[in-house]
C-alpha cells in the first residue's frame, strides 16, 4: 500500500535511488507539488540556485520542473574557480530576465534577479 503524502498524492514515480519525495519545513511532499512550491518562491526571489539542464536549453528546479529557458550561454576560463559558465534566462511564465554562473551543464547554477527601472 502507498502511503498518501501530506499534499494528499503518493510519492512521484522514482527509481532505487530515491524517495519520489521533497520536504519543506515538517512536510513532505510529491514532486509535483514541490516544484510548484519552488516555482513561487524563485518568483519572490532576487536570487535563487537552480540546475542547468544537460544542453544548457533550461533552467530547472530541483524536481526538474523548467523555470526558465536560456537564450545565451557561455563557458569562460575563470583563475579561480577553472571553466565557468555564465547565462542568461528568461522565465517562461512572467518573462522575469536572470542571470548566473555556475560551473557548468548539468550542474547547480547561481541566478539572480535582473533588475529593471
Amino acid at each position: 500500500m502507498t502511503k498518501n503524502l501530506d499534499c494528499g498524492h503518493e510519492p512521484s514515480p522514482h527509481g532505487t535511488l530515491t524517495t519520489g519525495t521533497g520536504h519543506f519545513h515538517d512536510y513532505e511532499l510529491c514532486w509535483d507539488c514541490m516544484n510548484k512550491l519552488e516555482l513561487f518562491y524563485a518568483g519572490q526571489s532576487d536570487t535563487y540556485t537552480a540546475y542547468v539542464d544537460g544542453k544548457a536549453e533550461y533552467v530547472t528546479t530541483w524536481p526538474g520542473g523548467k523555470l526558465a529557458r536560456i537564450y545565451s550561454a557561455r563557458t569562460r576560463w575563470n583563475n579561480f574557480a577553472g571553466k565557468l559558465l555564465h547565462i542568461k534566462a528568461v522565465e517562461d511564465s512572467t518573462g522575469i530576465e536572470w542571470y548566473g554562473t555556475g560551473p557548468g551543464k548539468g550542474s547547480y547554477i547561481r541566478l539572480h534577479r535582473r533588475k529593471v527601472s
